[in-house]
């Protein structure tokens, strides 16, 4: 592993923690430089309309902040006939050890509009096998963030589904202060506020960062940005992200 290679991680800190102890254990620099803040609005489930979950078919989460702010009402989704919608496995593993259930469907991309699709997939083949509500239509509550892509409404109504967006946290951004690097080094990127957060403050840095881009969506933003985007991680687990990285210093390291 190259001396020289550095890593700037801009997950918030929590995130970071274990990812940094690999990198570093590897003798890669580490920079842990949040560009993400997360603010929590805990839900109940007396913030329902009708306080239950008694007509909801699905519920649908593509964040593990998001399971984190609803785990006032944990005991309530638990016991609930609702299907659970996660997108991947970190958002899986926060399901299963804050409501204690594993999750019903799970795309195989680990993207919103990927699990969009798996639920009206899902509700699609009950209608046929006769176990679902009549037709195909079903209805879903998306717990999400304050920064969604318009797209996964747009295939849950056009799957049959009627949805109820719940915004249960933001994103924003930290106290951040410009980075001074000596020369191109390798930046984690998990969603395009991060990037944008990133550049914002570090405009000169565009065309020295390399980019790792968790999901396509990210990259595309980090593309549009002009910056280079070297790799996807396919997921945002600790394990893919080491094995992207670590490769891509060993094949370029003399670069950085």
């Amino acid at each position: 592993m190259p001396a020289l290679a550095t890593v700037i991680l801009t997950r918030e800190t929590d995130d970071n923690r274990e990812l940094l102890d690999r990198l570093t254990a590897r003798g890669i620099t580490v920079i842990d430089y949040p560009c993400i803040r997360t603010r929590l609005f805990p839900f109940r489930i007396g913030d329902l309309e009708n306080g239950s979950l008694e007509d909801v078919d699905v519920v649908i989460f593509t964040s593990k902040r998001a399971v984190r702010a609803v785990a006032g009402a944990a005991k309530d989704i638990l016991m609930s006939h609702s299907l659970i919608g996660s997108v991947g496995p970190a958002t899986t593993d926060h399901i299963r050890r804050i409501i204690g259930r594993e999750p019903d469907i799970e795309p195989e991309i680990n993207t919103g509009e990927a699990l969009a699709k798996a639920v009206c997939r899902e509700f699609t083949r009950s209608s046929v096998s006769g176990s679902g509500t009549a037709g195909v239509e079903f209805r879903a509550i998306y717990f999400r963030g304050d920064k969604t892509n318009p797209r996964f409404r747009e295939i849950i109504e056009n799957g049959g589904g009627r949805l109820t967006q719940i915004e249960v946290y933001a994103t924003e951004r930290p106290q951040m202060k410009s980075l001074e690097l000596r020369a191109p080094a390798v930046a984690v990127f998990a969603s395009p506020s991060a990037a944008n957060h990133f550049f914002d403050v570090n405009p000169a840095l565009v065309t020295v960062i390399h980019a790792v881009a968790i999901g396509p969506v990210t990259a595309w933003r980090l593309r549009e940005q002009g910056v280079s985007v070297v790799a996807e991680a396919p997921e945002p687990s600790t394990d893919a992200l080491f094995r992207v990285i670590t490769d891509y210093c060993c094949r370029k390291g003399e670069k950085l």
